[in-house]
Protein backbone atom coordinates (compact mmCIF):
# COMPACT_ATOMS: atom_id res chain seq x y z
CA UNK A 1 0.00 0.00 0.00
CA UNK A 2 1.41 3.34 -0.67
CA UNK A 3 0.77 6.93 0.36
CA UNK A 4 1.06 9.64 -2.53
CA UNK A 5 2.72 13.31 -1.44
CA UNK A 6 0.87 15.70 -3.66
CA UNK A 7 0.67 19.58 -3.58
CA UNK A 8 1.30 22.48 -6.01
CA UNK A 9 5.05 23.32 -6.90
CA UNK A 10 7.32 24.62 -4.76
CA UNK A 11 5.42 23.51 -1.24
CA UNK A 12 8.28 21.60 -0.18
CA UNK A 13 6.64 18.02 -1.26
CA UNK A 14 10.40 16.35 -2.44
CA UNK A 15 11.97 18.13 0.95
CA UNK A 16 9.23 16.45 3.12
CA UNK A 17 9.96 13.29 0.59
CA UNK A 18 13.89 13.32 1.46
CA UNK A 19 13.39 13.60 4.99
CA UNK A 20 10.69 10.31 5.32
CA UNK A 21 12.64 8.38 3.32
CA UNK A 22 16.22 9.41 3.51
CA UNK A 23 16.18 9.10 -0.11
CA UNK A 24 17.89 12.35 -2.68
CA UNK A 25 15.08 13.46 -4.72
CA UNK A 26 15.99 16.67 -6.74
CA UNK A 27 14.97 19.56 -4.92
CA UNK A 28 14.47 23.35 -6.20
CA UNK A 29 12.79 26.20 -5.84
CA UNK A 30 11.27 26.62 -9.37
CA UNK A 31 7.92 24.22 -10.48
CA UNK A 32 8.21 20.85 -11.40
CA UNK A 33 11.26 19.58 -10.13
CA UNK A 34 9.75 16.33 -10.11
CA UNK A 35 8.63 14.83 -12.76
CA UNK A 36 8.69 11.53 -12.47
CA UNK A 37 7.86 10.39 -9.38
CA UNK A 38 9.85 9.21 -6.78
CA UNK A 39 8.89 5.91 -4.21
CA UNK A 40 10.70 5.12 -1.19
CA UNK A 41 10.08 4.03 2.40
CA UNK A 42 9.86 5.21 6.23
CA UNK A 43 10.13 2.92 9.18
CA UNK A 44 6.92 3.50 11.35
CA UNK A 45 7.78 4.90 14.77
CA UNK A 46 6.49 2.33 17.12
CA UNK A 47 7.32 2.45 21.10
CA UNK A 48 5.92 -1.64 21.87
CA UNK A 49 8.95 -2.56 19.09
CA UNK A 50 11.25 -0.55 21.56
CA UNK A 51 10.51 -2.53 24.11
CA UNK A 52 9.90 -5.71 22.56
CA UNK A 53 13.76 -5.10 21.82
CA UNK A 54 14.33 -4.50 25.78
CA UNK A 55 12.56 -7.73 26.53
CA UNK A 56 13.67 -10.22 24.26
CA UNK A 57 17.32 -8.90 23.31
CA UNK A 58 17.25 -9.91 19.55
CA UNK A 59 20.63 -9.22 17.11
CA UNK A 60 18.02 -7.34 14.86
CA UNK A 61 15.25 -5.23 15.87
CA UNK A 62 13.11 -4.67 12.25
CA UNK A 63 10.20 -2.08 12.05
CA UNK A 64 7.13 -2.31 10.18
CA UNK A 65 7.16 0.32 6.69
CA UNK A 66 5.18 2.42 4.55
CA UNK A 67 5.73 3.11 1.07
CA UNK A 68 5.38 7.12 0.05
CA UNK A 69 5.39 8.39 -3.62
CA UNK A 70 6.63 12.10 -4.49
CA UNK A 71 4.47 13.13 -7.45
CA UNK A 72 4.69 15.78 -9.72
CA UNK A 73 3.86 18.97 -8.66
CA UNK A 74 -0.05 20.07 -9.90
CA UNK A 75 -1.43 23.46 -11.05
CA UNK A 76 -4.60 24.99 -11.48
CA UNK A 77 -6.03 23.11 -15.17
CA UNK A 78 -4.34 20.05 -14.78
CA UNK A 79 -7.00 18.13 -14.89
CA UNK A 80 -7.04 19.23 -18.70
CA UNK A 81 -3.63 18.66 -18.96
CA UNK A 82 -1.60 21.48 -17.65
CA UNK A 83 1.61 21.40 -16.38
CA UNK A 84 2.30 17.57 -15.86
CA UNK A 85 -1.33 17.19 -15.03
CA UNK A 86 -2.06 13.97 -16.97
CA UNK A 87 0.92 12.05 -15.35
CA UNK A 88 0.04 13.70 -11.97
CA UNK A 89 -3.32 12.36 -12.10
CA UNK A 90 -2.40 9.05 -13.47
CA UNK A 91 -0.02 8.13 -10.33
CA UNK A 92 -2.46 9.43 -7.96
CA UNK A 93 -4.56 6.82 -9.52
CA UNK A 94 -2.00 4.25 -8.39
CA UNK A 95 -1.49 5.61 -4.54
CA UNK A 96 -4.06 4.53 -1.52
CA UNK A 97 -4.29 7.57 -0.11
CA UNK A 98 -2.89 10.89 -0.22
CA UNK A 99 -0.99 13.15 1.82
CA UNK A 100 -1.34 16.86 0.78
CA UNK A 101 1.20 19.38 1.44
CA UNK A 102 0.49 22.83 1.82
CA UNK A 103 2.92 25.68 2.36
CA UNK A 104 2.44 27.88 5.43
CA UNK A 105 6.08 28.81 5.03
CA UNK A 106 7.20 32.35 4.41
CA UNK A 107 10.68 32.56 4.72
CA UNK A 108 13.37 31.92 2.14
CA UNK A 109 13.62 33.05 -1.70
CA UNK A 110 10.82 29.68 -2.94
CA UNK A 111 8.22 31.53 -4.90
CA UNK A 112 4.68 30.66 -4.84
CA UNK A 113 3.04 29.64 -8.15
CA UNK A 114 0.24 32.00 -7.23
CA UNK A 115 2.38 34.86 -5.96
CA UNK A 116 1.10 34.28 -2.07
CA UNK A 117 0.88 32.03 0.84
CA UNK A 118 -2.46 30.63 1.43
CA UNK A 119 -2.67 26.97 1.83
CA UNK A 120 -6.73 26.94 1.84
CA UNK A 121 -6.68 28.32 -1.43
CA UNK A 122 -4.57 25.71 -2.36
CA UNK A 123 -5.79 22.49 -0.78
CA UNK A 124 -8.93 24.27 -2.65
CA UNK A 125 -7.23 24.21 -6.40
CA UNK A 126 -6.10 20.57 -5.80
CA UNK A 127 -9.48 19.34 -4.65
CA UNK A 128 -11.46 20.87 -7.91
CA UNK A 129 -8.77 19.65 -10.15
CA UNK A 130 -9.22 16.22 -8.41
CA UNK A 131 -13.13 16.53 -9.00
CA UNK A 132 -13.11 18.00 -12.51
CA UNK A 133 -10.83 14.75 -13.33
CA UNK A 134 -13.81 12.75 -11.45
CA UNK A 135 -16.74 14.11 -13.05
CA UNK A 136 -14.95 13.62 -16.36
CA UNK A 137 -14.45 9.75 -15.32
CA UNK A 138 -17.41 9.82 -13.90
CA UNK A 139 -19.73 11.00 -17.61
CA UNK A 140 -17.51 8.03 -19.49
CA UNK A 141 -18.34 5.74 -16.51
CA UNK A 142 -22.27 6.90 -16.74
CA UNK A 143 -23.29 6.00 -20.53
CA UNK A 144 -21.85 2.22 -20.10
CA UNK A 145 -23.62 1.75 -17.09
CA UNK A 146 -27.11 3.33 -17.93
CA UNK A 147 -26.88 0.38 -21.10
CA UNK A 148 -26.07 -2.21 -18.84
CA UNK A 149 -28.75 -1.46 -16.40
CA UNK A 150 -31.32 -1.50 -19.16
CA UNK A 151 -30.68 -5.27 -19.51
CA UNK A 152 -31.16 -5.48 -15.87
CA UNK A 153 -27.49 -6.37 -15.00
CA UNK A 154 -28.25 -5.85 -11.40
CA UNK A 155 -24.33 -4.66 -10.74
CA UNK A 156 -24.39 -2.09 -13.64
CA UNK A 157 -27.97 -0.95 -11.61
CA UNK A 158 -25.73 -0.53 -8.09
CA UNK A 159 -23.38 1.01 -10.40
CA UNK A 160 -25.30 3.92 -11.75
CA UNK A 161 -27.02 4.47 -8.57
CA UNK A 162 -23.41 5.14 -7.00
CA UNK A 163 -21.80 7.14 -10.08
CA UNK A 164 -24.89 9.25 -10.27
CA UNK A 165 -24.52 9.80 -5.96
CA UNK A 166 -20.54 10.79 -6.38
CA UNK A 167 -21.72 12.87 -9.60
CA UNK A 168 -24.48 14.72 -7.40
CA UNK A 169 -21.91 15.62 -4.42
CA UNK A 170 -19.35 16.77 -6.88
CA UNK A 171 -21.54 18.82 -8.62
CA UNK A 172 -22.51 20.06 -5.65
CA UNK A 173 -18.76 21.20 -4.43
CA UNK A 174 -18.76 18.24 -1.94
CA UNK A 175 -16.07 15.79 -2.28
CA UNK A 176 -16.94 11.96 -2.85
CA UNK A 177 -14.89 10.48 0.62
CA UNK A 178 -18.25 11.99 2.26
CA UNK A 179 -20.28 8.99 0.30
CA UNK A 180 -20.58 5.63 2.02
CA UNK A 181 -19.55 3.49 -0.89
CA UNK A 182 -18.53 5.60 -3.63
CA UNK A 183 -17.62 3.97 -7.27
CA UNK A 184 -14.20 3.21 -7.29
CA UNK A 185 -11.02 4.34 -8.85
CA UNK A 186 -12.59 8.04 -8.15
CA UNK A 187 -9.42 10.72 -7.02
CA UNK A 188 -11.49 12.48 -4.61
CA UNK A 189 -12.99 9.37 -2.70
CA UNK A 190 -9.23 8.46 -1.46
CA UNK A 191 -8.47 9.33 2.81
CA UNK A 192 -6.19 12.49 2.41
CA UNK A 193 -4.14 14.00 5.56
CA UNK A 194 -3.37 17.23 5.05
CA UNK A 195 0.45 18.66 5.93
CA UNK A 196 0.72 22.11 6.48
CA UNK A 197 4.50 23.21 6.01
CA UNK A 198 5.49 25.96 8.26
CA UNK A 199 8.74 27.84 9.15
CA UNK A 200 10.29 25.94 12.27
CA UNK A 201 10.13 29.89 14.05
CA UNK A 202 6.26 29.99 13.34
CA UNK A 203 5.74 26.48 15.25
CA UNK A 204 8.52 26.83 18.19
CA UNK A 205 6.85 30.23 19.13
CA UNK A 206 3.59 28.87 18.80
CA UNK A 207 1.98 30.62 15.91
CA UNK A 208 0.06 28.15 15.32
CA UNK A 209 -3.23 30.10 13.67
CA UNK A 210 -3.02 29.33 10.65
CA UNK A 211 -3.06 25.82 11.39
CA UNK A 212 -6.31 25.84 13.03
CA UNK A 213 -7.79 27.06 9.95
CA UNK A 214 -6.08 24.08 7.93
CA UNK A 215 -8.14 22.35 10.37
CA UNK A 216 -11.22 23.63 10.43
CA UNK A 217 -11.10 22.89 6.64
CA UNK A 218 -9.91 19.28 6.71
CA UNK A 219 -12.42 18.40 9.52
CA UNK A 220 -15.21 19.74 7.57
CA UNK A 221 -13.58 17.17 4.80
CA UNK A 222 -13.36 14.29 6.82
CA UNK A 223 -9.64 14.21 6.49
CA UNK A 224 -6.73 14.38 8.99
CA UNK A 225 -3.91 17.28 9.89
CA UNK A 226 -0.02 17.10 10.28
CA UNK A 227 1.97 20.26 11.11
CA UNK A 228 5.88 20.24 10.53
CA UNK A 229 8.72 22.32 9.30
CA UNK A 230 9.91 19.55 6.41
CA UNK A 231 12.99 21.84 5.80
CA UNK A 232 13.94 20.99 9.80
CA UNK A 233 12.74 17.56 9.34
CA UNK A 234 15.25 16.86 6.49
CA UNK A 235 17.74 18.38 8.91
CA UNK A 236 17.44 16.19 11.73
CA UNK A 237 16.65 12.84 9.42
CA UNK A 238 20.22 11.40 9.65
CA UNK A 239 20.52 11.76 13.10
CA UNK A 240 19.55 8.39 15.21
CA UNK A 241 16.05 8.42 16.51
CA UNK A 242 16.95 9.31 20.54
CA UNK A 243 18.80 12.47 19.16
CA UNK A 244 16.06 13.37 17.27
CA UNK A 245 13.60 12.98 19.66
CA UNK A 246 16.32 15.33 21.85
CA UNK A 247 17.03 17.91 19.10
CA UNK A 248 13.16 18.35 18.45
CA UNK A 249 12.48 18.95 21.88
CA UNK A 250 15.13 21.38 22.49
CA UNK A 251 13.73 23.10 18.92
CA UNK A 252 10.24 23.51 19.65
CA UNK A 253 8.85 21.02 17.30
CA UNK A 254 7.99 18.06 19.17
CA UNK A 255 4.78 16.84 18.49
CA UNK A 256 5.13 18.91 15.03
CA UNK A 257 7.30 15.99 13.24
CA UNK A 258 7.67 13.33 10.92
CA UNK A 259 6.44 11.35 13.53
CA UNK A 260 3.37 12.18 13.81
CA UNK A 261 2.87 12.17 10.46
CA UNK A 262 4.44 8.88 9.87
CA UNK A 263 1.64 7.80 12.69
CA UNK A 264 -1.10 9.33 10.98
CA UNK A 265 -0.39 7.71 7.34
CA UNK A 266 -0.07 4.49 8.48
CA UNK A 267 -3.52 5.00 10.33
CA UNK A 268 -4.96 6.35 7.12
CA UNK A 269 -4.08 3.20 5.79
CA UNK A 270 -6.17 1.42 8.07
CA UNK A 271 -3.22 -0.93 9.26
CA UNK A 272 -2.62 -2.60 12.31
CA UNK A 273 0.84 -4.18 13.50
CA UNK A 274 1.69 -7.27 14.37
CA UNK A 275 5.27 -9.03 15.71
CA UNK A 276 7.40 -12.04 15.11
CA UNK A 277 10.05 -12.91 17.78
CA UNK A 278 11.15 -15.80 16.29
CA UNK A 279 15.31 -16.28 16.56
CA UNK A 280 17.62 -13.25 16.00
CA UNK A 281 15.41 -10.80 14.66
CA UNK A 282 11.84 -9.15 16.14
CA UNK A 283 10.07 -7.82 13.44
CA UNK A 284 6.88 -5.58 12.98
CA UNK A 285 4.68 -6.22 10.32
CA UNK A 286 1.54 -4.61 9.13
CA UNK A 287 -1.60 -5.73 7.84
CA UNK A 288 -4.98 -3.91 6.82
CA UNK A 289 -7.15 -4.23 9.50
CA UNK A 290 -9.46 -7.25 10.10
CA UNK A 291 -7.04 -9.08 7.83
CA UNK A 292 -6.93 -12.96 8.74
CA UNK A 293 -3.53 -15.09 10.13
CA UNK A 294 -3.59 -16.88 6.56
CA UNK A 295 -3.09 -13.42 5.29
CA UNK A 296 -0.82 -12.49 7.79
CA UNK A 297 1.27 -15.73 7.24
CA UNK A 298 1.72 -14.69 3.54
CA UNK A 299 3.29 -11.75 4.63
CA UNK A 300 5.92 -13.36 6.49
CA UNK A 301 6.77 -15.94 3.89
CA UNK A 302 4.08 -17.99 1.09
CA UNK A 303 5.99 -21.24 2.29
CA UNK A 304 4.08 -20.34 5.88
CA UNK A 305 0.88 -19.62 4.29
CA UNK A 306 0.50 -22.62 2.49
CA UNK A 307 2.05 -24.81 5.15
CA UNK A 308 -0.04 -23.29 7.77
CA UNK A 309 -0.58 -25.40 10.59
CA UNK A 310 -1.49 -23.48 13.33
CA UNK A 311 -0.21 -20.17 15.14
CA UNK A 312 0.55 -19.45 18.89
CA UNK A 313 -0.62 -15.73 19.56
CA UNK A 314 0.09 -13.70 22.35
CA UNK A 315 -0.65 -9.98 22.98
CA UNK A 316 1.62 -7.43 23.64
CA UNK A 317 0.15 -6.62 26.66
CA UNK A 318 0.78 -9.86 27.99
CA UNK A 319 4.44 -10.38 26.93
CA UNK A 320 5.26 -6.88 28.26
CA UNK A 321 3.41 -7.71 31.76
CA UNK A 322 4.99 -11.47 32.41
CA UNK A 323 8.58 -10.19 30.98
CA UNK A 324 8.97 -13.41 28.95
CA UNK A 325 7.49 -15.88 26.27
CA UNK A 326 8.04 -19.11 29.00
CA UNK A 327 6.21 -16.79 31.68
CA UNK A 328 3.25 -16.48 29.21
CA UNK A 329 3.25 -20.20 28.90
CA UNK A 330 3.25 -20.59 32.64
CA UNK A 331 0.38 -18.19 33.13
CA UNK A 332 -1.75 -20.22 30.26
CA UNK A 333 -1.72 -16.65 28.46
CA UNK A 334 -0.68 -18.29 25.03
CA UNK A 335 -3.61 -19.04 22.36
CA UNK A 336 -3.82 -21.39 19.43
CA UNK A 337 -5.71 -19.89 16.53
CA UNK A 338 -6.48 -20.69 13.07
CA UNK A 339 -5.68 -19.74 9.30
CA UNK A 340 -9.59 -17.46 9.99
CA UNK A 341 -8.30 -15.75 13.38
CA UNK A 342 -8.30 -12.25 12.67
CA UNK A 343 -5.05 -10.36 13.80
CA UNK A 344 -5.50 -8.05 16.37
CA UNK A 345 -3.29 -5.11 16.67
CA UNK A 346 -0.26 -6.24 19.26
CA UNK A 347 -0.48 -9.82 18.72
CA UNK A 348 3.08 -11.63 18.51
CA UNK A 349 2.74 -14.41 16.34
CA UNK A 350 4.42 -17.90 16.31
CA UNK A 351 2.89 -19.85 13.54
CA UNK A 352 3.74 -23.44 12.90
CA UNK A 353 3.98 -24.54 9.17
CA UNK A 354 5.15 -27.91 6.79
CA UNK A 355 7.97 -27.15 5.05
Amino acid sequence: MQVGIVGLPNVGKSTLFNALTRAHADVADYPFTTIDKNVGVAEVPDPRLTRLGELMKPEKLTAAHIEYVDIAGLVKGSSKGEGLGNRFLAHIREVDCVLHVLRGFRKGNVAHVDGSVDPLRDAEVIGTELALADLESIESRLEKSEKLARSHDREAEAMLVSLRGAKSLLDSGDVTMQMENPPPGLLSSKPVLYVLNMDESDIASGDLALSEKVREFAQARMAMVCVLCAKSELELADFDPEERATMRKELGLAGHDLDDLITKSYRLLNLITFYTVKGTETRAWNLPSGGSMDEAAGRIHTDMKEGFIKAEVVSFEDLARCGSMQEVRNRGLLRIEGRDYAVRDGDIVLIKFRA
